[in-house]
């Protein structure tokens, strides 16, 4: 699975806004296809976790590997605190200690939610405390393993609530996934994920296999226990021991899973939920990422070839052709950096991402990479390869391994068969870059059955302010519309620009998330903000 989500802070822009009509469709997915689900008993008390009641039916993951097992104990997973059940992790104290600026505290939490006298987990929280605030706001820039505990940081104090990050389970802080060593990761990353032969298809596969299985034995039983509904678990435990009424959230990216996941487990503890940027909340993409960075390159290539400074053509066709003959040129010919590295097909891509998830304030410097890379010079390039994939001096960052844990757990698949198969009209609809993206083929390798896939409801007491980006290549802007058709009642604040996430990167929209939280205000209709 290669889609990590590269989290950058975006600049602030002058916004102004304009009134739309609500979009309102009868294309909501049926719940009449989706399967009833049985509620997850604690212990022996009779007392159940909140289960969701409805899934999608999207795969049997026949491939995946769940003989390997391991008996692996991560940083983090320790014996769970004095008491009995599931009483023992609500009297424990958050003692909350300077971190810099701001205050640190950690959590225990069941490894496994359906055995409370088991092992533990530990989770990291990080709080922004002011005067006189209306309560708690939980944060999480997305990922998933993007840090929520970093994220705290750009929080003023515009929205009047102690500002609260928790890294979920299995990333940053809290009880990490653990996979590979940094040359291994280098290894992994430098697969072809486009392969054109039987043998590169061998290649890939047996590579997701060796990663998976570097997870397991790593991992442990940690690697069954991440998934956003074990989180949702987790975060109302920290409401809890927070002593608040209400779950008050703001979420971007994959954050906007871990908002509506809560919001259908805890309806009646849900408070204010902001979804920037929405994942796809249905049972199958409407639109693929694939698609959403496509869209990109179009767009990149009609920028570049209005700028003199950008020098791969004259017109969106000749700089498209300039791109995609650099890419293909490294399939058979991969190019040394100063340093001494290899820049893979793989490895390009994945840098050429990276900038498209930022939007157009990144291009002179796409277009700047990737015309030093055919001279000769992929230092830019490889720079914004090892961001995207978290590489860092002395080796890598958690987010690879958190990615794929909490991914392929949330995701079910129908096997390598349905990986190619979706490949396949992965590239009719991206002609550059569905093939060079790849098949998505380590969840149908994974070594632990995945949860299942809930059909959200969409049931809240109060409405849910849904954001997005007309042109965000992440998270197409279809998703977003389809969170806004699925929760009942919630707003529409469409902002007409390209990249990833729009909380504090457009003053209108940044207006009216403050005066959602601050004052209870919400627009009566959709909304466009210009910019």
């Amino acid at each position: 699975m290669r889609k990590q989500i590269a989290l950058l802070a975006a600049g602030l822009l002058l916004a102004g806004c304009s009134a739309a009509p609500k979009t309102q469709s009868d294309a909501t997915p049926s719940p009449s296809v989706a399967f009833d689900v049985e509620p997850v008993a604690l212990d022996g008390s009779g007392h159940k976790m909140p289960w969701p009641k409805r899934a999608w039916v999207v795969g049997e993951s026949s491939d995946r590997m769940k003989y390997v097992e391991s008996q692996a104990r991560p940083p983090g997973v320790v014996d769970p605190p004095a008491g009995q059940g599931y009483g023992r992790y609500y009297v424990q104290r958050l003692d909350w200690a300077q971190c810099g600026e701001f205050e640190c505290a950690k959590m225990l939490a069941p490894l496994d939610w359906e055995n409370p006298d088991g092992l533990a987990v530990t989770i990291s929280l990080k709080r922004s405390a002011i005067d006189d605030p209306h309560g708690v706001l939980f944060v999480n820039p997305g990922g998933p393993g993007g840090s929520a505990l970093d994220y705290v940081d750009q929080f003023g104090e515009e929205l009047r609530y102690d500002i609260v990050g928790m890294d979920p389970r299995g990333s940053g802080k809290s009880t990490p996934v653990v996979c590979s060593t940094g040359e291994e990761l280098d290894r992994y990353l430098d697969v072809d994920v486009s392969p054109d032969d039987s043998g590169e298809v061998a290649a890939l596969i047996d590579a997701e296999r060796r990663f998976a299985t570097d997870c397991r034995k790593n991992s442990g039983a940690l690697l069954d226990h991440v998934s956003t509904i074990d989180t949702a678990y987790d975060f109302d435990l920290a409401r809890r021991l927070l002593g608040q009424e209400k779950f008050n959230f703001l979420g971007v990216s994959y954050g906007t899973l871990l908002g509506a996941t809560y919001a259908e487990l805890f309806p009646d503890s849900t408070g204010k939920v902001v979804l920037d940027s929405a994942v796809n909340l249905g049972p199958s993409e409407e639109v693929s990422q694939a698609v959403g960075f496509e869209r990109n390159l179009s767009e990149f290539a009609r920028w570049c070839a209005s700028k003199t400074s950008c020098e791969l053509g004259s017109d969106e066709q000749s700089v498209t052709k300039s791109i995609k003959g650099f890419l293909d040129s490294l399939d058979s010919n991969s190019l040394s950096s100063p340093d001494g590295r290899t820049l893979t097909q793989s490895r390009a891509v994945a840098g050429l991402l990276l900038f498209f998830y930022t939007g157009e304030s990144f291009y002179d410097a796409a277009g700047e990479a990737i015309s030093k890379a055919i001279a000769g010079d992929p230092t830019m390039i490889f720079q914004a390869s090892d961001a995207m994939t978290g590489r860092e001096p002395g080796g890598y960052s958690p987010l690879i391994a958190a990615a794929s844990g909490i991914g392929c757990l949330d995701q079910p698949d129908s096997g390598l068969k349905g990986a190619f198969a979706q490949w396949s009209k992965q590239k009719a609809q991206a002609p550059v870059l569905g093939h060079l993206i790849g098949p998505d083929t380590l969840c149908p390798v994974w070594t632990s059955a995945p949860r299942p896939r809930i059909a959200f409801s969409g049931d809240t007491e109060t409405p849910v302010l849904v954001l997005a980006n007309t042109e965000d290549s992440a998270t197409p802007y279809e998703q977003s519309v389809l969170a806004n058709r699925i929760f009942k009642d919630s707003i529409l604040v469409t902002r007409k620009a390209p990249g990833h996430g729009v909380f504090g990167s457009s003053r209108c929209a940044d207006r009216i998330v403050a005066d959602y939280f601050n004052e209870s205000k919400i627009p009566e209709t959709n909304l466009e903000c210009a910019s």
